[in-house]
């Protein structure tokens, strides 16, 4: 008999991400895929009831109690709590066994057994992958290949051998890794291990939509603006080096918490950098209000976070987050769990550095070059944010909605254009979202960034030749 487990990674020939439920008769459902995987039964094949049963025997799971056992298995066979894991080439058996199930009076947890022993049945199609999953991941050391896997177990067979440790203990830092990006420190050496993105995420949907161990983890975060600027700071860049005060981990999320005179969740950003170190942190002096407080910041690590949303709404005030579960204050990073963590959730729906699409919005500081990014303007979606706030989504040349055009899937599409050209600015300059930039369409953009006579056209001209066009039609 196998040894139940939920994850199943040393199995490729199915899939659990599909089960709903988490209680015993689930848990059954799962050790009989694992055990016919185990032994290479055909899994598109029909099984009899009596099969399964000589196949996940009392005791599977962890279930000892006999009464526990026979309602566990035949709720596996029913449809109760929307199950779906089997096909009855005689659904009204199924029917009948789901009815039973949910009679707690008179419940005969072996009816199955007495009655429908030697019927078949098959595993529903949607938990059989349908070929082999391969998941090929690459091992780095110190910045240097190591390893090419064709699949997690492979790379969990090498790294245990590697390591001389036991392969259990590889696969969650590997899937953590490739997932996330989070190296893997052992005896003074880094690992790290990549695998296709389409894969990492699927994984990474996987993880979190079952809040599973491996998922990122979600923070709540004070930023007291009486010591620095978190407002201002993101005006400039979209990427800061923040105080890592606990051990944070790529991929993870905080939500800024600023208090003062504002006192609600304003900034929803991501961890692209869990460890920073000293010497690599962007400069960011000029938003520090407490200069002793920024003294105090020099030499500690830091955490490279990017912007991912802004809001500003009374509903994420400290009296609303007591309402939805805080306890007490908000005096230093905590985890989010349960009600609190989809409440706050629910309140950032976008991914502003998503929107961004090629040739718009540079950053605040649109001169600036990055540090970290040589020769790459910076490019800040919150200006871009300020500039629709202003504008909204139509374009200011032809007057294209794609909402309107396209319907929902339109909606907020549009591109920002720059009036003056990057090139043109040889210095750094604060831009204003709305003087300096305007939502365009992809067409009226593509005709601002081309020439006639060696000389750009401004919006001004491009709406008169629309105008001039409509009157000879």
């Amino acid at each position: 008999m196998v040894k139940f487990d939920w994850d199943c990674r040393d199995y490729h020939l199915f899939s659990t991400s599909n089960i709903e439920n988490r209680v015993n008769g689930d848990k059954l459902f799962v050790s009989f895929l694992m055990e016919i995987e185990n032994q290479q039964k055909d899994m598109k094949g029909s099984f009899r009831i009596s099969e399964i049963a000589d196949l996940i025997p009392k005791g599977t799971a962890g279930i000892q109690n006999h009464s526990t056992y026979g309602y566990s298995f035949m709720s596996m066979l029913s449809t109760q709590k929307y199950r779906d894991y089997f096909v009855f080439e005689n659904k009204n058996i199924q029917d009948e066994l789901t009815t039973i199930c949910n009679n707690n009076s008179s419940r005969d947890d072996y009816y199955w057994r007495k009655h429908y022993i030697n019927e078949k049945v098959k595993v529903n199609p949607k938990y059989i992958r349908r070929q082999p999953m391969p998941t090929p991941i690459t091992i780095s050391k110190n910045n240097q290949l190591l390893y090419k896997a064709t699949n997690i177990q492979e790379a969990a067979e090498y790294l245990a051998t590697h390591l001389n440790i036991k392969k259990s203990k590889c696969y969650d830092p590997i899937e953590r890794g490739y997932v996330y990006n989070i190296p893997y420190q052992f005896e003074g050496d880094e690992y790290r291990f990549k695998a296709p993105p389409e894969i990492a995420a699927n994984r990474r949907q996987e993880l979190e939509e079952r809040d599973h161990k491996n998922a990122r983890r979600i923070w709540l975060v004070p930023a007291n603006p009486n010591e620095y600027d978190l407002e201002r700071a993101f005006s400039h860049f979209s990427t800061l080096d923040w105080k890592r005060s606990f051990n944070y981990e790529n991929g993870d999320i905080l939500f800024f918490y600023v208090s003062g005179s504002v006192r609600k969740i304003r900034y929803k950003v991501e961890v692209i950098e869990g460890l920073v170190q000293t010497y690599d942190t962007i400069y960011d002096q000029s938003f520090w209000v407490d200069q002793e407080k920024y003294d105090q910041s020099i030499g500690g690590d830091k955490t490279r976070v990017r912007l991912v949303d802004v809001v500003d709404t009374d509903d994420l005030s400290l009296y609303q987050l007591r309402e939805h579960g805080l306890k007490g204050n908000i005096q230093g990073s905590m985890k989010l769990t349960g009600e609190l963590r989809d409440y706050i959730m629910s309140f950032f729906q976008k991914d502003l550095s998503a929107e961004v699409y090629p040739d718009e919005v540079p950053e605040m500081w649109e001169g600036k070059r990055r540090t970290i990014t040589v020769n790459s303007y910076e490019r800040n979606p919150l200006a871009r944010k300020r500039c629709m706030d202003h504008y909204g989504a139509e374009c200011q040349v032809c007057k294209m909605d794609f909402e309107d055009t396209y319907g929902e899937v339109g909606r907020d599409f549009i591109h920002v254009h720059h009036i003056t050209p990057l090139h043109e600015i040889q210095k750094g300059y604060k831009v204003d979202p709305i003087e300096d930039l305007i939502p365009v369409c992809p067409n009226c953009h593509a005709m601002l960034h081309r020439k006639e006579d060696g000389v750009y056209l401004t919006v001004v001209e491009l709406k008169e030749r629309l105008k001039i066009k409509e009157v000879i039609l």
